[in-house]
């Protein structure tokens, strides 16, 4: 169960694709890259992914909900994976994809930020920053930036494309981490924040 939703009463074709090789399921939402600049001037452009649960045209009244999902130290959120492979074994890559199927079965929109830089740390974990520290940092102006465009974007017909009042986040990690900092710096973003295997 994800957000309290059951997977049996699913609401959309998700745009994920499962393949089998031998005793190998692949499974593989593909992403959109986001290229727009985020952040402050001079601060490092980062690489946004996301994944809706159809076509932009077909975004809702208010358009779809949405989950931002934080990568922890040494990889980002993975929207392919097999069943079978080092990183399925030691973070659960597999079971990340197939999360990010349910979501999209049920009409949430998957939104995955890269830290700073890539595989390192969220900024959240720099010392326990305070909010006034904190507010100081690239992950502060980057994720503002991010909201911002959540908040803005548009689909194909002029409508709504995210529903920035129906937004939810999680993390493994590090970005468990930063799914907490979300309620301190953040504090009215968010419906829910749900913060997995983070010390």
């Amino acid at each position: 169960r994800l957000l309290g939703l059951d997977a049996s009463s699913a609401l959309h074709a998700a745009p994920c694709v499962e393949t089998q090789s031998g005793n190998v399921t692949t499974l593989d939402c593909e992403a959109t890259l986001l290229t727009e600049s985020m952040g402050a001037s001079g601060d490092p452009q980062r690489q946004v992914k996301y994944l809706l649960p159809d076509a932009p045209e077909n975004a809702p009244p208010g358009g779809w909900p949405v989950v931002i999902m934080y990568h922890g130290t040494g990889g980002l959120i993975s929207f392919k994976a097999p069943s079978t492979s080092t990183t399925q074994l030691t973070f659960g890559t597999y079971y990340q994809v197939q999360a990010i199927r349910e979501l999209v079965n049920h009409g949430y929109a998957v939104i995955a930020p890269p830290a700073r830089n890539i595989v390192g740390a969220w900024q959240s974990n720099d010392g326990t920053p305070t909010p006034a520290e904190y507010a100081l940092t690239e992950d502060f102006r980057f994720l503002t930036g991010l909201f911002g465009w959540i908040a803005d974007k548009k689909n194909a017909l002029g409508g709504k494309l995210f529903a920035e009042s129906r937004m939810h986040a999680t993390g493994i990690s590090s970005g468990g981490y930063n799914t907490s900092r979300m309620a301190v710096s953040f504090p009215t973003k968010f419906r829910s924040l749900t913060i997995a295997s983070a010390s």
